[in-house]
């Protein structure tokens, strides 16, 4: 097991970097959709496609970390065997 663990290493470093990156984005992401929504009060329709903007933003950030939580709870479980 000693051979897997530069491999190990450098995939959970892979994935707390591109964690840290989507996070990075969807904090971009937030604020664009927050801006276009605060600029959208007298436009329904900008209005509403602001509102869906923030929450595909929303799901893609949960699915995104969650996926992350999941593969970190997995690879704890896998170095317990």
């Amino acid at each position: 097991m000693d051979a897997l663990t530069p491999l190990q290493t450098f995939l959970s470093n892979l994935a707390s970097f591109i964690a840290g990156l989507a996070g990075i984005c969807f904090t971009i992401a937030f604020i664009i959709y927050g801006i276009k929504l605060a600029r959208s009060a007298s436009n329904p329709p900008a209005r509403a496609n602001a509102i869906a903007g923030l929450w595909w933003t929303v799901i893609g950030a949960i699915v995104s970390f969650g996926a992350y939580f999941i593969v970190d709870m997995l690879k704890g479980v896998a170095g317990s065997v």
